[in-house]
């Protein structure tokens, strides 16, 4: 009995891995899809833009956040880094363009978009220097709220 339950354990822990590291906008629609949730794109420079690594830092890698969005929200990051070490794959480069072209034409980092599970944009959120956890989760709950 002990070993199904490790053995479980490590299954769901891949599975919540697996679903962090969604970086194509078709898995992340069909994951939404299949389990109801909204997707939170997020632009970002992860190794040059300063408000993007506090944004990650202070509301993405915070256990609060964490929490509220299961069941909720999908998070996909489209990065951009600058650093040759940090490069993307061409595929992904491409990738993050031609959603960066869609939704964020302007080049803002970070830029934050809610999208509904068919990519529709629901809404658009903004991270404030100093912004607390709970300030950015009800902002999304105020886009959520409009359409439920």
């Amino acid at each position: 009995m002990k070993n199904l339950v490790i053995i479980i354990y490590f299954l769901c822990s891949g599975l919540l891995s697996a679903q962090e590291q969604i970086t194509f906008i078709h898995e992340a629609q069909d994951h939404a899809k299949q389990n109801n949730l909204k997707i939170l794109m997020v632009f970002s420079g992860s190794d040059w833009c300063k408000p993007c690594i506090q944004f990650k830092k202070d509301i993405l890698n915070s256990e609060r956040f964490k929490e509220y969005k299961q069941n909720r929200i999908l998070e996909l990051s489209l990065d951009f880094p600058y650093k040759k070490k940090n490069a993307l794959s061409q595929e992904q480069l491409k990738h993050n363009e031609r959603l960066a072209d869609q939704f964020n034409p302007d080049g803002t980092f970070p830029r934050i978009v809610l999208l509904n599970s068919e990519v529709e944009q629901i809404g658009d959120l903004k991270y404030r220097k100093g912004m607390s956890t709970t300030e950015f989760i009800e902002d999304i709950s105020v886009l959520l709220d409009r359409v439920q």
